[in-house]
């Protein structure tokens, strides 16, 4: 199944012709969003992939503090009839459980896990599906789905959170050297002294995160990922891109255009995209360590 998160109103309908589930939220109880929908906004997109025989999931993946529990649970009770519920804080799965909502949730904690022992302590105890680290290698990634009945939620295509932090680290640097700016969306871009890349950079209320400079792309081996949930993130990308990707991906998986097919028309959308850690372990070398 195709899980593709929505960016803007606007793009609703096209996207919903070309993917099996749509994802959004509200920077009150998530992240990543490039439009903070209202909550009214969110029962009418809700309603609109109901409408179309599609799936609703709601964006629940901000991290919970003991004042925002009762709203977060007000909030739920609201969306009962959302089909799948994607989170990413513990108190906030446990909160789904008590509701009894336990085989409606994604929960990915995104890079806690890496192994199918991690998997299990989760798969063994509730009927969730598990979001995998973006961080372990392809057959890591099928090794863990063969544990958990392939019950696994794994990002295909977009751009992937680096570091976050709780700290507005942009306005901090903004106020610290008198800089003025108006920037209503809160996208910013770092570079690097040393590097030639632009890394994105999203500040809200609740903080800062920090993307790598590329797009995942892992169209070459769709075919070959073994998760029920193939999530395509749209954060940043434009109408045509996301348009594109969701129909190269629904065409590779019915058989209808080839791996290379797809790539060469990914190729011409102006997106620098690379296949992350599909084929490689995360290595971390020491400082002054020459013997690797």
């Amino acid at each position: 199944m195709i899980v593709t998160s929505l960016n803007e109103l606007n793009n609703l309908e096209e996207i919903l012709i070309n993917t099996d589930a749509l994802m959004a939220g509200c920077d009150l109880f998530s992240t990543i969003n490039y439009q903070s929908f209202t909550k009214d906004e969110l029962k009418s997109i809700l309603n609109s992939c109901h409408n179309h025989n599609k799936k609703f999931v709601l964006k629940l993946n901000l991290m919970l503090h003991e004042p925002m529990i009762e709203e977060f649970r007000s909030f739920v009770l609201e969306f009962l009839d959302a089909d799948l519920f994607y989170v990413t804080d513990l108190g906030a799965l446990n909160i789904l459980k008590e509701l009894n909502l336990e085989d409606k949730i994604i929960y990915d904690p995104n890079t806690l896990i890496c192994n199918h022992l991690d998997a299990l302590i989760y798969s063994d105890n509730a009927k969730l599906t598990i979001g995998l680290s973006e961080e372990i290698t392809l057959n890591d990634v099928n090794k863990i789905a063969s544990y958990v009945n392939k019950n696994i939620f794994y990002k295909i295509f977009g751009y992937q959170q680096m570091s976050f932090s709780k700290r507005h680290l942009v306005s901090l640097y903004l106020e610290e050297n008198n800089i003025v700016t108006k920037n209503p969306k809160g996208i910013y871009y770092l570079k690097e002294e040393t590097r030639n890349e632009l890394y994105p950079v999203l500040e809200r209320e609740y903080g800062t995160i920090i993307f790598r400079s590329y797009v995942l792309n892992l169209l070459k081996e769709l075919k070959n990922i073994n998760a029920r949930y193939l999530f395509v993130e749209s954060f940043l990308l434009n109408n045509k891109q996301i348009t594109t990707v969701l129909k190269c991906v629904k065409a590779i998986l019915s058989d209808e255009m080839t791996n290379e097919e797809a790539l060469r028309i990914i190729k011409e959308l102006d997106l620098q995209s690379e296949d992350g850690f599909l084929y490689n372990d995360t290595v971390y070398i020491k400082v002054g360590d020459t013997n690797v």
